[in-house]
């Protein structure tokens, strides 16, 4: 046995080797299939390219936009008075037009080069492959003055239709070089990486689930903290998360770089219909990205210095600033500085929820089905201080509702400090989940060693409740505590605080008809496959996703534990979770929406995320078990996980950033 574990563990990277070898290998075979291999320029003239304008009225409107916008009125007379523009041997493609280019052949990459006449230089490449079937692929034409898009086909003629805005084309490139992407090569190594480990750790899993979601956890963190755009204006706030984050790490007197400050103002992402977007699409581009962003952080002078003032929020921060400490005395790249940082933030959300499933005897699978969403490990690997707040979540629930269900073993001190410091911890960076303290209450007698000790911790913890939402609400009526979110119009904190203690009924009729119109929103949908401004989990993907989830939290009980739910339990867990809920809207309500709104602003499914295992967990019959043999049941549910999360990174990160 002990010779079999020892050739397994070395078979390990041999398989991995050869799977990313084969794996990169069929990518790359119409490639090695050409005749002829590199770079191919096309020229960009009129007499090999043929330029189609839009209509008139489009045009002029087109023009007089960009005049009105990019140059001022006297230029523009100027401009007018000339007899004949100057020539700067470039092909123009006007907003709204299109360029249709003569070339039959292989187009593995496509390099398109010129200048955008503003901003936005958002393009489309279509056409027809030589077997009849259609293709269009969007993509910006950034500030540097080059874009690759990938076509990876045989075409017959193609075009580029611009959009809003023109386009000065200068140049054409087919790109057909050998190159090997080892951003692909890590995709397809991790997953070997995972599944040879389910395998071959099967029996430990059985008896061990929380071994099974490490190896998922860490596969698919890893490759999200490598393969998400090394930028921000991808998840959900992160400049201003990354903008803390190099606060902190600098220290008291703290100061940034001209490099972390472009990362925290969003610098290097294009803004279009109010969201961000990461230029920079494809392997190629993104190592035109690497050298731009290594470039600007070459420039080590600190700028803007102030000094620090510590914030409560700032709890969720700590391990992403000391993984921006680690990733400086290394003297790392600084694009691979901000992978550390997410690296720290997943591993310590890895670490939390890894403790919450060790801790759980019953609801092992549902904890893991909850800590494996799209959504939380999209969010554990960029810039947040969710991850962290999530965790301490997880881990303080689990802490709680194992100590509820086993009523042979006392509450030990260490046990209920630990419950109290994981909760406290967690609702430091969002005091909306301090109600989750009371699930101490549903604490039977049987826990504690007397009737005083009962009492004086739920006391406390009733206590630590109250004074945290009471130090909030005072700060927000008397200004101390800034609440009120700038970006809404027509928000007043203040005001909409005096209008919930005179209208409390009223307040109470809008939150319950938004939560009953909007449930599967908030708690089905929107809070497992939202990844920011990346995109969407697919509808399948999320399907099968959330009947994994269903299917586990309903057969998630072994009646040997001898762990059941009663009427009473799932109630007090309803109203804990429904008032940590609550105050969630309730927040947000104050924070963005006008006074007296009967709408929301702001609240986003991700905040449910906290609240989604206790709502599991009550949708948990007793009476159903499930009585697949472990090995094999928890062997199909891991290797489930893996392949939902796969596709996601497929398709939403691998696809979408660097094929």
């Amino acid at each position: 046995m002990a010779k079999k574990r020892i050739v397994a563990w070395v078979l390990l990277p041999i398989v991995v080797c050869a799977v990313m070898a084969l794996g990169e290998a069929w990518f790359l075979k119409d490639v090695l299939r050409q005749e002829v291999q590199g770079v191919i320029s096309l020229p960009a003239t009129e007499e090999f390219i043929t330029v189609s304008a839009p209509a008139a009225e489009e045009t002029e409107e087109f023009y007089e936009e960009e005049w009105d916008e990019y140059e001022a009125y006297d230029e523009y007379e100027e401009a007018e008075e000339e007899s004949e523009p100057e020539d700067t041997g470039a092909l123009l493609i006007p907003g709204g037009g299109s360029a249709t280019v003569d070339y039959t052949g292989h187009i593995n990459y496509l390099n398109i080069i010129g200048t955008s006449l503003a901003s936005d230089g958002r393009y489309t490449v279509s056409g027809v492959d030589v077997d009849g079937a259609a293709f269009a692929v969007t993509s910006f034409l950034g500030g540097d003055g080059i874009d690759t898009v990938r076509i990876d086909r045989y075409v017959r003629d193609f075009t580029i239709s611009i959009y809003d805005t023109g386009c000065e084309l200068t140049g054409l490139q087919v790109d057909n070089s050998l190159q090997v992407n080892p951003v692909r090569m890590l995709f397809f190594g991790l997953c070997a990486a995972a599944v040879y480990l389910l395998i071959i750790l099967r029996e430990v899993i059985a008896q061990k689930a929380e071994i099974g979601y490490l190896i998922i956890a860490l596969a698919v963190g890893i490759f999200m903290c490598i393969a998400l755009p090394a930028n921000t204006g991808v998840s959900y706030d992160d400049g201003i998360h990354a903008n803390r984050i190099f606060q902190l790490s600098r220290g008291k007197h703290t100061a940034l770089t001209p490099a972390e400050n472009a990362l925290a103002g969003c610098e290097w992402s294009e803004v279009y219909e109010e969201s961000h977007h990461h230029t920079w699409d494809t392997w190629i581009d993104e190592q035109r990205y690497d050298a731009i962003a290594q470039t600007a952080a070459q420039d080590q002078t600190l700028e803007s210095e102030e000094v620090l003032q510590w914030m409560f929020s700032d709890a969720g921060y700590v391990t992403q600033a000391v993984g921006a400490v680690v990733a400086r005395a290394l003297r790392l790249p600084f694009l691979w500085q901000v992978r550390v940082i997410r690296l720290f933030n997943m591993l310590t959300y890895v670490a939390l929820t890894y403790l919450a499933i060790r801790v759980l005897k019953r609801f092992k699978l549902t904890m893991a089905c909850v800590a494996l969403m799209p959504t939380a490990l999209f969010l554990a690997s960029n810039f947040s201080y969710d991850p962290t707040t999530n965790g301490l979540c997880f881990l303080g629930i689990a802490l709680v509702v194992d100590a509820i269900l086993d009523r042979r073993t006392l509450l030990t001190r260490k046990r209920a400090a630990a419950i109290l410091l994981c909760i406290l911890l967690g609702a430091m960076t969002k005091v909306v989940y301090m109600p989750l303290l009371l699930l101490v209450l549903m604490l039977p007698r049987s826990k504690f060693e007397s009737q005083a000790a009962k009492w004086w911790f739920k006391t406390l913890a009733v206590v630590l409740c109250i004074v945290a939402v009471g130090v909030m609400v005072l700060g927000v009526t008397n200004g101390s505590v800034g609440l009120q979110d700038d970006r809404a119009g027509g928000a007043d904190s203040a005001g909409q605080i005096a209008y919930l203690l005179a209208h409390p009924l009223t307040y109470l009729g809008t939150f319950f008809k938004v939560i009953f119109r909007d449930f599967e929103l908030y708690f089905v949908h929107a809070c497992r496959f939202a990844m920011g401004y990346v995109s969407a989990v697919s509808g399948t993907v999320s399907l099968v996703c959330l009947g994994l989830t269903l299917f586990t939290a309903f057969t998630d009980n072994d009646t040997s534990l001898g762990q059941k739910m009663n009427w009473k339990l799932r109630l007090g867990m309803l109203i804990v979770g429904g008032l940590a809920v609550g105050m969630v809207f309730t927040t947000m309500y104050v924070a963005g929406a006008p006074v007296g709104a009967t709408e929301y602003w702001g609240v986003q499914g991700r905040y449910m995320i906290p609240m989604i295992p206790l709502m599991l967990m009550i949708l948990s019959p007793d009476g159903i078990q499930n009585r697949m043999n472990k090995k094999a049941w928890h062997m199909i549910f891991f290797l489930l996980q893996g392949v939902i999360l796969a596709t996601v990174c497929w398709n939403l990160v691998l696809g979408q950033y660097w094929l």
